[in-house]
């Protein structure tokens, strides 16, 4: 008969399984279920790199958490790695003997259902259900994805070439759907590599292109593209170079060498800013931590005709390849017409008038042409490369503004879209070259916090980005970054800091950034004013700055002042 302090321990081991406390940082992390299976996973595969010198890199979202969030981000719940394919066959290797009981290496290989180029470290004894796995007979436990990066021929029509061998290779491996959304530029490739199959077999022209992929390697590349069937990211191999270890939920994993620039390769300027609630994707599956997935399958083979399905999955994608180009260009057309439609509207709108908002200030310009703004940066007008014409003068106007304001990633998407239209007016080069000047400097200081020695001295950095303050007074970056710029400078006045201070208050008096970096300061000097700026700054969706403020013992500071 269990004891009560049995029944207690084993409640206890089982509660402290799924809660982490990471001692540097004052909050509490409860991780689910499935976020302590993955991290289990990705501990054994470090333990078996480590043990065999083998590289490896988290990716994705896992190398965005590490850094906005010392682990997982916070609505995620799987860690994906990646490493080249020699690293992949040495990983193998050594799984043949140190992989933990009950578990699996699933690739397209190995396991004929798996119809994807990814490759699967598996727990057997638990199970995880996409939408895409509903006629897998195997391999359907929970997993961590691992990517392979492969290098991509130098010679410019190699390489696309290769691309599109790559796109039209995970086509034919998948019969169910569809899988990479630029399969239209590859069509007619894709049906000569799918009429020659059913003349000589399937197989045999799957291995000719996996040779020509993922066996011969070209003699010259400076490039990686990654393993993925869903979309194309092709990362510059200097990006990896050595693994640099940063916390991961309590535990140092491996990122890339150059982690910054590869955050900034895979999703831009903004990386490190949290989306909008709305904006957050997710998985969605049915896991259990605790159940084997052959147990779910033996209950759901009764009720599952699967060649029935595979016939109607095979049917349903051969006539959306059949309609890939056509939707296409009907979907692009559709575009160009209503972008014609918006362009005669705006044109002929006072509001949009050049003196009209020529006398505005920059939030109430950027209010004025919120139709234009959110039609022109929607999804699918950037996907299309669809631009809805305004005058150069009008745009530069718009331009200006979103970079005062601290939206000079949004500016340049926008000004990229023009670009593709034609060569740039003065107005518009100018344009150009202030975006590229405030990305230089925010780069800077973002590269300064992970690797200070690594980047320009101080000084220099602080000459130049005093300068360009001087130029462009109303930026509200260039301030953020002359703020954290007089944190670190050691002979700084407290009257040059309050000057900082005060003109970067009054230019965006509610900025949280803005409100975090004066904190600093007023810290720095010891002022009370500190404490009421730290709250303010708990509005930001700049995950580094929360970060820093989880890390900050403000228990003292903040006492009194907070009311949540």
């Amino acid at each position: 008969m269990l004891r009560f302090s049995d029944i207690y321990q084993q409640i206890f081991s089982e509660f402290a399984t799924n809660f982490y406390h990471l001692s540097n940082v004052k909050e509490v992390r409860f991780l689910t279920d499935l976020q302590v299976e993955m991290l289990r996973l990705v501990l054994e595969i470090d333990e078996i790199c480590r043990k065999h010198d083998i590289e490896y890199f988290l990716t994705g979202g896992s190398v965005l958490g590490a850094v906005r969030h010392k682990g997982y981000i916070p609505w995620d719940d799987d860690i994906d790695i990646m490493m080249t394919r020699q690293a992949f066959r040495d990983f193998e290797k050594a799984c043949q003997t140190d992989m933990p009981e009950d578990r699996e290496i699933i690739s397209m290989m190995n396991t004929p259902c798996h119809t994807k180029v990814t490759i699967k470290f598996m727990n057997k004894t638990t199970s995880q259900f996409f939408r895409s796995q509903v006629l897998d007979t195997t391999g359907c436990g929970i997993s961590l994805d691992i990517f392979i990066l492969d290098p991509l021929p130098l010679d410019e029509q190699a390489k696309e070439q290769h691309i599109a061998e790559y796109i039209v290779f995970n086509e034919l491996l998948t019969p169910f759907f569809m899988v990479n959304p630029y399969l239209y530029k590859h069509v007619d490739l894709y049906k000569s590599l799918f009429d020659e199959a059913k003349r000589v077999g399937k197989q045999k022209v799957m291995d000719r292109l996996y040779q020509r992929l993922f066996v011969d390697e070209p003699e010259q590349s400076d490039r990686y593209l990654y393993r993925w069937g869903q979309q194309l990211l092709i990362y510059e191999k200097r990006l990896l170079g050595k693994p640099r270890y940063m916390e991961f939920e309590g535990h140092m994993l491996p990122v890339p060498e150059k982690t910054l620039d590869f955050l900034r390769a895979t999703y831009g300027d903004s990386w490190i800013y949290l989306p909008a609630e709305a904006q957050r994707e997710m998985h969605v599956s049915n896991y259990s931590p605790t159940i084997a997935y052959c147990n779910w399958l033996k209950d759901i083979d009764p009720f599952l005709n699967r060649p029935k399905v595979l016939k109607d999955f095979v049917r349903r994608k051969k006539h959306n390849v059949e309609k890939a180009v056509p939707a296409h260009l009907v979907d692009l057309n559709n575009y160009k017409l209503y972008a014609a439609m918006k362009q005669l509207e705006f044109a002929s709108a006072p509001a949009y008038d050049y003196d009209t908002l020529a006398g505005m200030d920059d939030r109430t310009l950027l209010k004025q042409v919120k139709d234009y703004l959110s039609h022109q940066l929607s999804g699918g007008f950037v996907k299309k490369q669809v631009f809805i014409q305004i005058p150069d003068e009008k745009l530069a106007l718009i331009l200006n503004a979103m970079i005062r304001v601290g939206d000079y990633p949004k500016a340049d998407k926008l000004l990229k879209l023009r670009q593709a239209e034609g060569p740039l007016k003065e107005a518009l080069q100018q344009v150009r070259q202030r975006i590229d000047d405030v990305r230089k400097t925010v780069s800077y200081f973002e590269d300064r916090r992970l690797n200070p020695e690594e980047v320009a001295d101080i000084e220099t950095a602080g000459a130049e980005t005093l300068r360009l303050l001087q130029e462009n007074p109303r930026q509200i970056n260039l301030h953020r970054c002359v703020l954290e710029l007089y944190t670190l400078l050691p002979g700084a006045s407290q009257e040059e800091i309050l000057k900082a201070i005060n003109a970067a208050l009054e230019i965006a008096p509610e900025d949280p950034e803005m409100a975090f970096w004066a904190g600093c300061l007023y810290q720095k000097l010891g002022r009370p004013e500190a404490a009421q700026l730290f709250v303010a700054a708990k509005a930001t969706s700049n995950g580094v700055i929360l970060l820093r403020l989880k890390e900050m013992n403000l228990s003292n500071q903040t006492e009194g002042t907070e009311n949540d």
